[in-house]
């Protein structure tokens, strides 16, 4: 199934971008990225967070030349919900560690994203109604964007640039949630990935007329 940058039916996997970011992509891309590492496995707590454990271990990149991708900027430590989850519990969760959303799994496999939104949503119209709000796997949306774990970061740019999300969830092909990625995490690595390429000649040329003024 091709991948594609859009936002469909639960969900597409992005690996496309636009074209501002292709034209980016293309500069930056001076040697190959590593391949995608395969076989993930979960480590769970008691506080409903999941840690991945890749089999295999990710070749050392020189950072200056490689477009760094989704797998090494995401969070591993993810903390998730489940389908039966209770609304107003789930609520307490989300509160009591200061985040906006969670993932929703189901045998640890992505099967939705529970928000803030749809916290509000779901009570508001329990006390309309005056009955329970119901569990998560009632509110959770199903349709939503996420991302493969070998998309790059310019891809991730493109999707928070298009979509008015906090954080994207990193999957396999099998829709196993491997990781996150929130704008703030995307935002230190595009930092990071600018200052360590090469300056352009105009650059270069800036600091040669700096220098001499300053002699």
């Amino acid at each position: 199934m091709r991948a594609s940058s859009l936002v469909t039916s639960m969900p597409s996997i992005v690996r496309g971008a636009g074209a501002a970011a292709a034209i980016a992509i293309r500069a930056y891309k001076d040697s190959a990225a590593p391949s995608t590492a395969h076989g993930a496995n979960f480590a769970s707590n008691h506080q409903g967070y999941r840690t991945v454990t890749d089999h295999r271990k990710m070749s050392y990149m020189d950072t200056s030349r490689t477009v760094l991708l989704a797998q090494h900027v995401m969070q591993r430590a993810v903390f998730v919900l489940h389908l039966d989850r209770q609304v107003l519990d789930a609520v307490d969760d989300l509160i009591q560690r200061g985040f906006s959303g969670a993932p929703v799994i189901d045998r640890d496999r992505l099967v939705g994203v529970f928000s803030e939104r749809d916290a509000l949503t779901s009570i508001a119209a329990a006390h309309y109604e005056q009955e329970p709000p119901g569990t998560v796997a009632q509110h959770m949306r199903r349709d939503f964007a996420v991302v493969a774990p070998d998309a790059d970061i310019f891809e991730v740019a493109s999707l928070f640039r298009d979509q008015p999300i906090r954080r994207v969830p990193v999957v396999d092909t099998e829709r196993r949630l491997l990781g996150i990625i929130s704008r703030g995490d995307l935002l230190n690595a595009l930092r990071q990935t600018f200052r360590r390429r090469q300056p352009t000649q105009y650059e270069q040329l800036q600091e040669h007329m700096a220098q001499r003024h300053t002699s």
